[in-house]
């Protein structure tokens, strides 16, 4: 059974707000590389790289600022279904963050951002959009386009429309 990894200061309580870990030690990477075989964390780093993580942290700062492999994060998670769902729950909880930006954005009028939005979260009843329509939708024309494919429309609305006049006039005249 792999044994549990201990804070190093036991007695000192762990500093969340200590600034990112330097980008030389961000691309050293030794956070990801495990000289001997993993361990699993204890409640209390469980605890500080979930807050971490919570409070916007990625996975390589988080374990940078507690001194932690990432390897040891994961053997964690592979080994502990709590805090694994925990992990999956606070990621959740991070994208409706973005959600609800996305959403605020498209209210305030973003175009994009009302585009993505119902890509993501179509209305009850909606198909969503395909990439071919979607593709449809971003092509660029120039004016000159823009009206004759207006006119297009129009003449065949009003076919269509002649069409059912003539058949209703048809059918009073026949009573």
């Amino acid at each position: 059974m792999p044994k549990k990894k201990t804070p190093k200061r036991k007695s000192e309580p762990l500093a969340i707000d200590e600034p990112a870990a330097s980008q030389s030690q961000l691309n050293s990477a030794t956070f990801l590389r495990a000289t001997e075989s993993p361990t699993l964390l204890n409640e209390e780093f469980q605890y500080s790289y979930i807050t971490l993580l919570s409070r916007g942290a990625s996975p390589a700062v988080a374990c940078s600022q507690l001194d932690i492999l990432l390897a040891d994060v994961i053997w964690t998670m592979e080994h502990e279904s709590g805090f694994q769902s925990m992990v999956i729950r606070v990621q959740e909880l991070l994208s409706q963050n973005v959600a609800a930006a996305l959403y605020r954005s498209a209210m305030e009028g973003s175009v994009s951002a009302q585009q993505n939005y119902l890509k993501a979260y179509p209305p009850p009843g909606c198909d969503p959009i395909s990439d071919d329509q979607d593709a449809h939708f971003e092509t660029e024309m120039t004016d000159e386009e823009i009206v004759t494919q207006l006119r297009a429309e129009a003449e065949a609305f009003l076919v269509e429309f002649d069409q059912i006049v003539s058949s209703e006039e048809s059918e009073v005249a026949s009573d």
